[in-house]
C-alpha cells in the first residue's frame, strides 16, 4: 500500500480532479503537503532538542562538521500550506528559500532554513496518503445535494398505498376535492404543504387512475 502520492495523482484519485477542493484543503482542512529534497540547510532556531544527526520515517539529517552550522539532508519533508499554495500557484518553481519542516505538528515546528543554489528548482508536492483519505472526506461543496429519485417500482407502490387509504378513509372520491380536504388537514397540522393542484393532479389521479382502483376522477 503506498504511502506517498504527488499532488497530480492526489487531485485524481481523492479530489476527482478538483483542485479548488484540494487548494482549500491545504489552506483551511490542515492537509499537509511535503517535499522531496536533497541537499542542506540550516538548523532553525526554535528546533529545540533537534540531535546533530537523525531520521525520521520520511526524513533524514546530519551535521556536516562540529564547526559547520549546516546539515545534510534527504527525504520528504513538510512545508508550509503558504509555501505549498506558492508552488501550486507557480507550478512547482521553488524560491532561492525554503523551511523545510520535519513533522507536520503545528507546535513543534522543527526544521531547516534551506537555500537553494539555483535561483529556481522545480518541485511536486506529495502528501501521505492518511492525510489525504482524512481531507478528501472533509471536502465541501457548494452545490446543495440534489433529492434522490425514487424508483419507478417504489413510486408505485406508494400510489397503491395512497390510493387503499383514500378508498379506506370515507374522504370523497374525486381528486380535487380530495386535495381540498387534505390541504386544510395539513394548514391545520402546521405543515408545509404541495399546492393543491399538485396533491390533485400528480398525485391523487395518478393514483386514481392504477388498474382496479375504483375512485372517481373529474376527467
Amino acid at each position: 500500500m503506498r504511502e506517498l502520492y504527488r499532488y497530480s495523482e492526489a487531485l485524481r484519485i481523492y479530489f476527482d480532479g478538483d483542485s479548488e477542493s484540494l487548494r482549500q484543503a491545504i489552506e483551511f482542512r490542515g492537509l499537509c503537503p511535503l517535499v522531496r529534497f536533497t541537499g542542506r540547510g540550516m538548523l532553525l532556531e526554535d528546533s529545540e532538542g533537534v540531535p546533530q544527526k537523525g531520521r525520521t520515517k520520511y526524513v533524514r539529517w546530519f551535521g556536516i562538521t562540529a564547526v559547520d552550522a549546516t546539515h545534510a539532508l534527504d527525504g520528504y519533508f513538510f512545508v508550509s500550506g503558504e509555501i505549498a499554495l506558492g508552488l501550486i500557484r507557480d507550478q512547482g518553481l521553488w524560491e532561492s528559500e525554503i523551511v523545510l519542516y520535519i513533522d507536520p505538528v503545528r507546535d513543534v515546528w522543527s526544521g531547516f532554513y534551506c537555500r537553494i543554489e539555483k535561483d529556481l528548482i522545480t518541485s511536486d508536492l506529495w502528501f501521505l496518503a492518511a492525510d489525504l483519505d482524512a481531507a478528501s472526506r472533509m471536502k465541501v461543496t457548494d452545490e446543495p445535494a440534489k433529492p434522490a429519485r425514487i424508483r419507478a417500482d417504489r413510486e408505485e407502490n406508494l400510489l397503491r398505498v395512497i390510493a387503499g387509504l383514500w378508498a379506506l378513509s370515507g374522504l370523497p372520491a374525486e381528486h380535487n376535492t380530495t386535495a381540498d380536504k387534505l390541504s386544510a388537514l395539513f394548514d391545520s397540522w402546521g405543515w408545509d404543504r404541495p399546492a393543491k393542484s399538485s396533491m390533485a393532479d400528480t398525485i391523487l389521479r395518478h393514483a386514481a387512475k392504477l388498474s382496479g382502483a375504483v375512485i372517481r376522477t373529474s376527467d
